[in-house]
């Protein structure tokens, strides 16, 4: 009988290796829509509606920051080992911060 022997990238709930580098490079590419979120705002509590406001996209070492990790390890993410190894500590953070952004072109 075979064993499949399953890595932390590969269990339930983890982003493969690729959608976490498309998503981590969007995150540091594409400008992004200032939200009431990024302000502390939870849902409506805003006094006035907010014309959107455009910020620049993540730098390297805020982007780790948000994921839990340091600007070193997001570089060594490039890694296809290295990411196997980070895959449980960064692929909930990631996912969390990927979908709260709104991006500038609407994509």
């Amino acid at each position: 009988m075979a064993t499949k022997i399953v890595t932390a990238s590969q269990s339930s709930g983890n982003l493969n290796f690729k959608t976490a580098r498309e998503m981590i490079n969007r995150l540091l590419r594409e400008e992004k829509i200032k939200t009431p979120l990024d302000d502390g705002i939870i849902k409506g509590n805003a006094s006035s509606p907010v014309s959107e406001v455009r910020v620049k996209s993540y730098v390297k070492q805020e982007l780790a920051k948000n994921i839990g990790i340091i600007s070193e390890e997001l570089k060594k993410l490039k890694s296809l080992g290295f990411y196997h190894k980070m895959a449980n500590k960064i692929s909930s953070p990631l996912i969390k911060l990927y979908c709260a952004t709104k991006f500038a072109t609407g994509k």
